[in-house]
Protein backbone atom coordinates (compact mmCIF):
# COMPACT_ATOMS: atom_id res chain seq x y z
CA UNK A 1 0.00 0.00 0.00
CA UNK A 2 3.28 2.21 0.91
CA UNK A 3 4.52 1.34 -2.54
CA UNK A 4 1.35 2.66 -4.37
CA UNK A 5 0.99 6.12 -2.27
CA UNK A 6 4.96 6.25 -3.64
CA UNK A 7 4.22 5.58 -7.01
CA UNK A 8 1.33 7.83 -6.88
CA UNK A 9 2.91 10.64 -5.22
CA UNK A 10 5.76 10.15 -8.09
CA UNK A 11 3.12 10.04 -10.63
CA UNK A 12 1.66 13.66 -9.23
CA UNK A 13 4.99 15.16 -9.48
CA UNK A 14 6.14 14.32 -13.39
CA UNK A 15 2.03 15.55 -14.30
CA UNK A 16 2.32 18.78 -12.21
CA UNK A 17 6.21 19.28 -13.84
CA UNK A 18 4.78 18.51 -17.23
CA UNK A 19 2.09 21.52 -17.41
CA UNK A 20 2.70 25.09 -16.63
CA UNK A 21 -0.04 27.82 -16.45
CA UNK A 22 0.80 31.51 -17.91
CA UNK A 23 -0.28 34.00 -14.92
CA UNK A 24 -2.63 36.63 -17.18
CA UNK A 25 -2.53 39.65 -15.31
CA UNK A 26 -5.97 41.44 -14.93
CA UNK A 27 -4.56 44.96 -16.04
CA UNK A 28 -4.60 47.46 -18.21
CA UNK A 29 -1.96 47.44 -21.31
CA UNK A 30 -1.13 50.92 -20.18
CA UNK A 31 -0.62 49.33 -16.67
CA UNK A 32 1.18 46.94 -18.36
CA UNK A 33 3.71 49.05 -19.59
CA UNK A 34 4.08 50.98 -16.27
CA UNK A 35 4.86 47.32 -14.49
CA UNK A 36 7.27 45.79 -17.60
CA UNK A 37 9.26 49.15 -17.08
CA UNK A 38 9.59 49.08 -13.09
CA UNK A 39 10.53 44.83 -13.33
CA UNK A 40 12.34 45.24 -16.24
CA UNK A 41 10.24 42.91 -18.21
CA UNK A 42 8.90 42.37 -21.50
CA UNK A 43 4.87 41.95 -22.89
CA UNK A 44 3.23 38.84 -24.21
CA UNK A 45 0.16 39.98 -25.16
CA UNK A 46 -2.30 37.24 -26.47
CA UNK A 47 -5.21 38.78 -28.91
CA UNK A 48 -8.21 36.19 -28.67
CA UNK A 49 -10.52 35.71 -31.61
CA UNK A 50 -13.86 36.74 -31.26
CA UNK A 51 -15.40 34.16 -33.72
CA UNK A 52 -13.36 31.75 -33.39
CA UNK A 53 -13.58 30.15 -30.03
CA UNK A 54 -11.87 26.76 -31.22
CA UNK A 55 -8.38 28.78 -31.80
CA UNK A 56 -8.40 30.18 -28.17
CA UNK A 57 -9.17 26.89 -27.00
CA UNK A 58 -6.12 25.92 -29.24
CA UNK A 59 -3.62 28.80 -27.68
CA UNK A 60 -4.96 27.82 -24.25
CA UNK A 61 -3.74 24.29 -25.18
CA UNK A 62 -0.29 25.24 -26.50
CA UNK A 63 0.75 27.94 -23.56
CA UNK A 64 0.48 24.87 -21.02
CA UNK A 65 3.80 24.07 -20.87
CA UNK A 66 6.17 24.18 -18.09
CA UNK A 67 8.94 25.81 -20.11
CA UNK A 68 6.84 28.93 -21.12
CA UNK A 69 5.38 29.25 -17.57
CA UNK A 70 8.92 29.81 -16.21
CA UNK A 71 10.26 31.61 -19.25
CA UNK A 72 7.14 34.12 -18.82
CA UNK A 73 7.16 34.19 -14.98
CA UNK A 74 11.20 35.39 -15.38
CA UNK A 75 10.77 37.34 -18.20
CA UNK A 76 7.62 38.52 -19.31
CA UNK A 77 3.98 40.59 -18.14
CA UNK A 78 1.50 38.57 -19.95
CA UNK A 79 -2.22 40.13 -21.22
CA UNK A 80 -5.00 38.55 -22.49
CA UNK A 81 -7.25 40.82 -24.36
CA UNK A 82 -9.83 40.21 -27.43
CA UNK A 83 -8.92 43.62 -29.57
CA UNK A 84 -5.42 45.39 -30.05
CA UNK A 85 -4.90 48.09 -27.21
CA UNK A 86 -5.78 51.69 -28.47
CA UNK A 87 -1.89 52.60 -27.42
CA UNK A 88 0.06 50.25 -29.52
CA UNK A 89 -2.90 50.90 -32.88
CA UNK A 90 -4.20 54.03 -33.13
CA UNK A 91 -5.20 56.65 -35.87
CA UNK A 92 -1.07 57.93 -36.07
CA UNK A 93 0.38 53.97 -36.58
CA UNK A 94 1.88 53.79 -39.83
CA UNK A 95 0.68 49.99 -39.79
CA UNK A 96 -2.65 48.16 -39.04
CA UNK A 97 -3.54 44.76 -38.07
CA UNK A 98 -6.31 42.98 -40.11
CA UNK A 99 -9.70 43.25 -38.80
CA UNK A 100 -9.75 39.85 -37.98
CA UNK A 101 -6.06 39.54 -36.47
CA UNK A 102 -5.81 36.98 -33.38
CA UNK A 103 -2.37 35.73 -31.80
CA UNK A 104 0.76 36.50 -30.02
CA UNK A 105 2.32 39.97 -30.04
CA UNK A 106 5.51 40.27 -28.22
CA UNK A 107 6.50 43.85 -26.98
CA UNK A 108 9.61 45.60 -25.34
CA UNK A 109 8.41 48.00 -22.19
CA UNK A 110 8.41 50.79 -24.23
CA UNK A 111 5.34 49.50 -26.33
CA UNK A 112 7.17 48.53 -29.30
CA UNK A 113 6.84 45.01 -31.50
CA UNK A 114 9.59 42.68 -31.22
CA UNK A 115 7.62 39.74 -32.48
CA UNK A 116 4.38 38.39 -33.83
CA UNK A 117 2.79 34.88 -34.02
CA UNK A 118 -0.19 35.23 -36.31
CA UNK A 119 -1.83 32.07 -35.44
CA UNK A 120 -2.71 29.86 -32.53
CA UNK A 121 -1.47 26.33 -32.08
CA UNK A 122 -1.98 23.63 -29.29
CA UNK A 123 2.33 22.76 -30.19
CA UNK A 124 4.04 24.18 -26.48
CA UNK A 125 7.12 24.22 -28.85
CA UNK A 126 5.71 26.74 -31.44
CA UNK A 127 5.35 29.74 -28.30
CA UNK A 128 8.73 28.37 -26.86
CA UNK A 129 10.79 29.21 -29.87
CA UNK A 130 8.67 32.70 -30.20
CA UNK A 131 9.46 33.63 -27.15
CA UNK A 132 12.87 32.97 -27.11
CA UNK A 133 13.56 34.63 -30.38
CA UNK A 134 11.97 37.63 -28.59
CA UNK A 135 14.26 37.65 -25.92
CA UNK A 136 17.19 37.11 -28.13
CA UNK A 137 15.93 40.17 -30.61
CA UNK A 138 15.56 42.21 -27.20
CA UNK A 139 18.74 41.17 -25.95
CA UNK A 140 20.61 42.15 -29.17
CA UNK A 141 18.37 46.08 -29.54
CA UNK A 142 16.90 45.16 -33.00
CA UNK A 143 15.39 48.44 -34.45
CA UNK A 144 12.19 49.16 -34.23
CA UNK A 145 9.57 50.34 -36.04
CA UNK A 146 8.59 52.87 -32.96
CA UNK A 147 11.88 54.12 -33.89
CA UNK A 148 11.95 54.41 -37.66
CA UNK A 149 8.40 55.83 -37.60
CA UNK A 150 10.15 58.69 -35.34
CA UNK A 151 12.80 59.13 -37.69
CA UNK A 152 10.54 59.46 -40.63
CA UNK A 153 8.45 61.88 -38.99
CA UNK A 154 11.60 64.12 -38.14
CA UNK A 155 12.31 64.02 -41.87
CA UNK A 156 9.98 62.44 -44.26
CA UNK A 157 11.95 61.81 -46.95
CA UNK A 158 12.26 58.80 -49.48
CA UNK A 159 14.86 56.52 -47.87
CA UNK A 160 13.49 57.29 -44.63
CA UNK A 161 10.14 55.70 -45.75
CA UNK A 162 11.97 52.68 -47.66
CA UNK A 163 13.19 52.01 -44.18
CA UNK A 164 9.92 52.26 -42.25
CA UNK A 165 8.25 50.05 -45.14
CA UNK A 166 10.64 47.67 -45.27
CA UNK A 167 10.80 46.58 -41.14
CA UNK A 168 6.55 46.43 -41.05
CA UNK A 169 6.90 43.96 -44.59
CA UNK A 170 9.38 41.89 -42.36
CA UNK A 171 7.23 41.72 -39.51
CA UNK A 172 4.16 40.83 -41.59
CA UNK A 173 1.95 43.28 -41.10
CA UNK A 174 0.02 46.05 -43.14
CA UNK A 175 1.49 49.05 -44.28
CA UNK A 176 -0.98 51.86 -44.00
CA UNK A 177 -2.42 52.68 -47.71
CA UNK A 178 -1.30 56.79 -47.62
CA UNK A 179 2.17 55.45 -46.32
CA UNK A 180 2.34 53.10 -49.36
CA UNK A 181 1.30 55.65 -51.99
CA UNK A 182 3.58 57.97 -50.35
CA UNK A 183 6.39 56.14 -51.26
CA UNK A 184 5.70 55.91 -54.78
CA UNK A 185 5.59 59.85 -54.34
CA UNK A 186 9.12 60.21 -53.28
CA UNK A 187 10.15 57.79 -55.24
CA UNK A 188 13.09 58.57 -57.49
CA UNK A 189 11.35 58.54 -61.20
CA UNK A 190 13.72 55.30 -62.27
CA UNK A 191 12.35 53.28 -59.56
CA UNK A 192 9.30 52.66 -61.85
CA UNK A 193 11.46 50.06 -63.68
CA UNK A 194 13.46 48.46 -60.77
CA UNK A 195 11.79 45.01 -60.13
CA UNK A 196 13.33 44.89 -56.89
CA UNK A 197 10.96 48.63 -55.46
CA UNK A 198 8.21 47.44 -57.45
CA UNK A 199 8.51 43.62 -55.74
CA UNK A 200 8.48 45.85 -52.08
CA UNK A 201 5.24 47.85 -52.89
CA UNK A 202 3.56 44.58 -54.12
CA UNK A 203 4.43 43.17 -51.19
CA UNK A 204 2.53 45.53 -49.12
CA UNK A 205 -0.77 44.55 -50.91
CA UNK A 206 -1.88 47.89 -52.07
CA UNK A 207 -6.24 48.58 -51.87
CA UNK A 208 -7.33 47.92 -55.46
CA UNK A 209 -7.18 50.90 -57.49
CA UNK A 210 -5.36 52.64 -55.31
CA UNK A 211 -2.42 54.98 -56.05
CA UNK A 212 0.43 52.55 -55.59
CA UNK A 213 -1.74 50.01 -57.02
CA UNK A 214 -1.96 52.16 -60.54
CA UNK A 215 1.88 52.29 -60.11
CA UNK A 216 3.24 49.42 -60.35
CA UNK A 217 1.18 48.48 -63.20
CA UNK A 218 1.75 51.23 -65.15
CA UNK A 219 4.63 49.53 -67.26
CA UNK A 220 2.53 45.91 -67.80
CA UNK A 221 5.90 43.98 -69.33
CA UNK A 222 8.01 45.33 -65.87
CA UNK A 223 5.30 44.73 -63.79
CA UNK A 224 4.97 41.33 -65.40
CA UNK A 225 8.57 40.55 -64.96
CA UNK A 226 8.23 41.71 -61.34
CA UNK A 227 4.95 40.01 -60.62
CA UNK A 228 5.83 36.46 -62.09
CA UNK A 229 9.52 36.20 -60.31
CA UNK A 230 7.03 35.82 -57.11
CA UNK A 231 6.09 32.50 -55.69
CA UNK A 232 2.74 31.73 -56.53
CA UNK A 233 1.68 31.02 -53.32
CA UNK A 234 3.12 34.37 -52.05
CA UNK A 235 1.14 36.19 -55.20
CA UNK A 236 -1.79 34.35 -53.94
CA UNK A 237 -1.58 35.75 -50.26
CA UNK A 238 -1.14 39.27 -51.76
CA UNK A 239 -4.06 39.22 -53.76
CA UNK A 240 -5.97 37.91 -50.92
CA UNK A 241 -4.57 40.43 -48.62
CA UNK A 242 -5.22 43.25 -50.69
CA UNK A 243 -9.07 42.50 -51.73
CA UNK A 244 -9.82 41.78 -47.75
CA UNK A 245 -8.27 45.18 -47.05
CA UNK A 246 -9.70 46.88 -50.03
CA UNK A 247 -13.47 44.96 -48.97
CA UNK A 248 -12.71 46.87 -45.42
CA UNK A 249 -12.10 49.95 -46.95
CA UNK A 250 -15.72 49.47 -48.94
CA UNK A 251 -17.41 48.49 -45.89
CA UNK A 252 -16.42 50.81 -43.56
CA UNK A 253 -16.97 54.01 -46.26
CA UNK A 254 -20.32 51.60 -47.13
CA UNK A 255 -19.26 52.41 -50.55
CA UNK A 256 -20.95 49.59 -52.75
CA UNK A 257 -19.66 50.83 -55.81
CA UNK A 258 -15.98 50.12 -54.56
CA UNK A 259 -17.28 46.67 -53.10
CA UNK A 260 -18.33 45.84 -56.89
CA UNK A 261 -15.03 46.76 -58.18
CA UNK A 262 -13.45 44.64 -55.38
CA UNK A 263 -15.64 42.12 -56.70
CA UNK A 264 -14.54 42.43 -60.02
CA UNK A 265 -10.81 42.36 -59.34
CA UNK A 266 -11.33 39.14 -57.16
CA UNK A 267 -12.96 37.52 -60.30
CA UNK A 268 -10.68 38.94 -63.23
CA UNK A 269 -7.34 37.53 -61.93
CA UNK A 270 -8.99 33.44 -61.20
CA UNK A 271 -8.08 31.58 -64.38
CA UNK A 272 -10.75 29.52 -63.25
CA UNK A 273 -14.33 31.45 -64.61
CA UNK A 274 -16.98 29.71 -62.10
CA UNK A 275 -14.63 30.15 -59.53
CA UNK A 276 -13.43 33.95 -60.56
CA UNK A 277 -17.69 34.38 -60.33
CA UNK A 278 -18.00 32.24 -57.12
CA UNK A 279 -15.41 34.82 -55.08
CA UNK A 280 -16.99 37.83 -56.88
CA UNK A 281 -19.97 36.57 -55.53
CA UNK A 282 -18.99 35.76 -52.01
CA UNK A 283 -17.38 39.12 -51.61
CA UNK A 284 -20.50 41.39 -52.34
CA UNK A 285 -22.37 38.62 -49.74
CA UNK A 286 -19.41 39.71 -47.08
CA UNK A 287 -19.93 43.14 -47.92
CA UNK A 288 -23.84 42.85 -47.06
CA UNK A 289 -23.27 40.98 -44.57
CA UNK A 290 -20.91 43.84 -42.86
CA UNK A 291 -22.94 46.91 -43.54
CA UNK A 292 -25.84 44.73 -42.17
CA UNK A 293 -28.25 45.30 -45.42
CA UNK A 294 -29.92 41.94 -44.46
CA UNK A 295 -32.37 42.24 -47.69
CA UNK A 296 -29.63 42.52 -50.32
CA UNK A 297 -27.42 39.53 -47.36
CA UNK A 298 -30.49 36.82 -47.91
CA UNK A 299 -31.17 37.62 -51.78
CA UNK A 300 -27.35 36.60 -52.10
CA UNK A 301 -26.84 34.54 -49.90
CA UNK A 302 -29.82 32.29 -51.06
CA UNK A 303 -28.53 32.43 -54.91
CA UNK A 304 -25.01 31.97 -53.10
CA UNK A 305 -25.47 28.46 -51.55
CA UNK A 306 -27.56 27.18 -53.90
CA UNK A 307 -25.73 27.35 -56.35
CA UNK A 308 -21.98 26.88 -55.31
CA UNK A 309 -22.37 24.74 -52.39
CA UNK A 310 -25.84 22.87 -52.54
CA UNK A 311 -25.15 21.52 -56.06
CA UNK A 312 -22.19 18.99 -54.69
CA UNK A 313 -22.55 15.27 -54.45
CA UNK A 314 -21.54 15.02 -50.63
CA UNK A 315 -20.59 10.73 -51.56
CA UNK A 316 -18.56 12.11 -54.17
CA UNK A 317 -16.29 14.81 -52.44
CA UNK A 318 -15.99 12.50 -49.41
CA UNK A 319 -14.47 9.79 -51.93
CA UNK A 320 -12.09 12.29 -53.81
CA UNK A 321 -10.89 13.29 -49.73
CA UNK A 322 -10.54 9.54 -49.44
CA UNK A 323 -8.35 8.93 -52.36
CA UNK A 324 -6.19 11.75 -51.67
CA UNK A 325 -5.48 10.37 -47.86
CA UNK A 326 -4.44 7.41 -49.34
CA UNK A 327 -2.25 8.86 -51.93
CA UNK A 328 -0.67 11.18 -49.22
CA UNK A 329 -0.22 8.20 -46.89
CA UNK A 330 1.55 5.62 -49.99
CA UNK A 331 3.85 9.24 -49.71
CA UNK A 332 4.30 9.80 -46.62
CA UNK A 333 5.83 6.19 -45.40
CA UNK A 334 8.64 4.98 -48.03
CA UNK A 335 11.57 2.43 -47.51
CA UNK A 336 14.51 3.61 -48.37
CA UNK A 337 16.31 -0.09 -48.86
CA UNK A 338 14.64 -3.56 -48.76
CA UNK A 339 14.56 -4.64 -44.63
CA UNK A 340 15.51 -1.41 -44.24
CA UNK A 341 13.25 1.08 -40.91
CA UNK A 342 10.27 2.94 -42.48
CA UNK A 343 10.65 6.49 -42.60
CA UNK A 344 7.52 8.14 -41.58
CA UNK A 345 6.92 11.46 -42.82
CA UNK A 346 4.18 13.99 -41.41
CA UNK A 347 1.72 16.07 -43.85
CA UNK A 348 -1.27 18.21 -43.46
CA UNK A 349 -4.59 16.95 -45.00
CA UNK A 350 -7.58 19.51 -44.79
CA UNK A 351 -10.48 17.46 -46.29
CA UNK A 352 -12.83 19.37 -48.80
CA UNK A 353 -15.93 17.76 -46.83
CA UNK A 354 -14.75 20.17 -44.12
CA UNK A 355 -14.82 23.25 -45.88
CA UNK A 356 -17.87 22.75 -48.12
CA UNK A 357 -19.34 22.10 -44.40
CA UNK A 358 -17.91 24.69 -42.49
CA UNK A 359 -18.83 27.17 -45.43
CA UNK A 360 -22.67 25.95 -45.39
CA UNK A 361 -23.15 26.18 -41.90
CA UNK A 362 -21.74 29.64 -41.61
CA UNK A 363 -24.69 30.40 -44.21
CA UNK A 364 -27.24 28.58 -42.12
CA UNK A 365 -25.97 30.66 -39.19
CA UNK A 366 -26.51 33.73 -41.21
CA UNK A 367 -29.95 33.19 -42.22
CA UNK A 368 -30.86 31.51 -38.94
CA UNK A 369 -29.69 34.76 -36.93
CA UNK A 370 -31.19 37.45 -39.79
CA UNK A 371 -34.58 35.52 -40.97
CA UNK A 372 -38.13 34.82 -39.29
CA UNK A 373 -39.32 33.78 -42.35
CA UNK A 374 -40.46 29.91 -42.09
CA UNK A 375 -39.33 29.26 -45.78
CA UNK A 376 -36.08 31.06 -45.48
CA UNK A 377 -35.90 29.02 -42.23
CA UNK A 378 -36.79 25.97 -43.76
CA UNK A 379 -34.04 26.11 -46.83
CA UNK A 380 -31.15 27.15 -44.07
CA UNK A 381 -31.75 23.95 -42.30
CA UNK A 382 -31.64 22.22 -45.55
CA UNK A 383 -28.17 24.10 -45.43
CA UNK A 384 -27.71 22.48 -42.19
CA UNK A 385 -28.24 19.57 -43.06
CA UNK A 386 -26.31 19.21 -45.77
CA UNK A 387 -23.41 20.70 -43.53
CA UNK A 388 -23.92 17.79 -41.06
CA UNK A 389 -23.94 15.05 -44.08
CA UNK A 390 -20.49 16.95 -44.99
CA UNK A 391 -18.28 17.40 -41.95
CA UNK A 392 -19.26 16.56 -37.93
CA UNK A 393 -18.02 19.37 -36.20
CA UNK A 394 -20.24 21.03 -32.92
CA UNK A 395 -20.94 23.95 -34.24
CA UNK A 396 -22.45 22.12 -36.99
CA UNK A 397 -25.00 20.31 -34.85
CA UNK A 398 -25.37 23.55 -33.07
CA UNK A 399 -26.37 24.92 -35.88
CA UNK A 400 -28.86 22.29 -37.04
CA UNK A 401 -30.25 22.09 -33.13
CA UNK A 402 -31.23 25.84 -33.60
CA UNK A 403 -32.96 25.79 -36.76
CA UNK A 404 -34.63 22.87 -35.75
CA UNK A 405 -35.63 25.09 -32.25
CA UNK A 406 -36.80 27.58 -34.44
CA UNK A 407 -39.13 26.10 -36.61
CA UNK A 408 -40.99 24.40 -33.74
CA UNK A 409 -39.23 20.98 -33.86
CA UNK A 410 -37.70 21.03 -30.27
CA UNK A 411 -37.39 16.92 -29.53
CA UNK A 412 -34.85 16.55 -32.34
CA UNK A 413 -33.20 20.48 -31.78
CA UNK A 414 -32.20 18.82 -28.31
CA UNK A 415 -31.09 16.09 -29.12
CA UNK A 416 -28.67 17.10 -31.76
CA UNK A 417 -27.70 20.32 -29.10
CA UNK A 418 -27.02 17.32 -26.94
CA UNK A 419 -24.42 15.74 -29.73
CA UNK A 420 -23.09 19.44 -30.05
CA UNK A 421 -22.47 19.33 -26.28
CA UNK A 422 -21.34 15.41 -26.44
CA UNK A 423 -19.06 16.41 -29.27
CA UNK A 424 -17.37 19.88 -27.90
CA UNK A 425 -16.32 17.81 -24.92
CA UNK A 426 -14.72 14.82 -26.49
CA UNK A 427 -12.72 17.97 -28.49
CA UNK A 428 -11.54 19.65 -25.53
CA UNK A 429 -13.49 22.54 -26.42
CA UNK A 430 -14.78 23.78 -22.79
CA UNK A 431 -16.38 27.23 -23.43
CA UNK A 432 -17.93 25.45 -26.47
CA UNK A 433 -19.52 23.01 -24.63
CA UNK A 434 -20.35 25.01 -21.62
CA UNK A 435 -22.39 27.99 -24.05
CA UNK A 436 -24.02 24.33 -25.62
CA UNK A 437 -25.28 23.39 -22.26
CA UNK A 438 -26.79 26.73 -21.80
CA UNK A 439 -28.53 26.34 -25.06
CA UNK A 440 -29.42 22.88 -24.59
CA UNK A 441 -31.26 24.36 -20.92
CA UNK A 442 -33.11 27.11 -22.52
CA UNK A 443 -34.69 24.42 -24.79
CA UNK A 444 -35.80 22.26 -22.29
CA UNK A 445 -37.69 25.70 -20.62
CA UNK A 446 -39.22 26.22 -23.93
CA UNK A 447 -37.47 29.72 -23.63
CA UNK A 448 -38.32 31.79 -27.07
CA UNK A 449 -34.46 33.34 -27.41
CA UNK A 450 -32.30 30.27 -27.03
CA UNK A 451 -29.17 32.43 -27.59
CA UNK A 452 -26.57 33.06 -25.20
CA UNK A 453 -25.94 36.54 -25.98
Amino acid sequence: MRLRYLLTATLLLIISTSFGQIEFKKISYTQALHLAKVEKKLILLQIESDNCLQCNEVAAQGLQSKTIQLLTDEKFICLKTNKIPDELYNGNSPFSFSDSFFGTLFLNEEGSILNIMKLTTSQSSTYEDAIANTINVNKHQGVSIKYLDSIYRQNNNFVNLLNLVRIINNFALEVKQPLIDSLVELAPQDSAKSISFLSLIAECAPDVYSQSYIYIRNDYPVFNEMWYNIPLKTRIQINDRAIAKSLSKAIKEKNIDYAKKVAFFSKSINTNTNEGEKNANKNLLDYFYSVKDTIQYKNAAIAFYNKYFMSINVDSIKRLDNKKKENLDMIAKRNTTKGAPMELRSYTFLPEAEYYGKQLNRGAWNLYMFSSNKSELQLALKWAQNAVAFYQDPDIFDTYARLLYKIGKKETAMKWEAKAVESAGLANRNKTKSEYSDVLKRMALNEENINTY
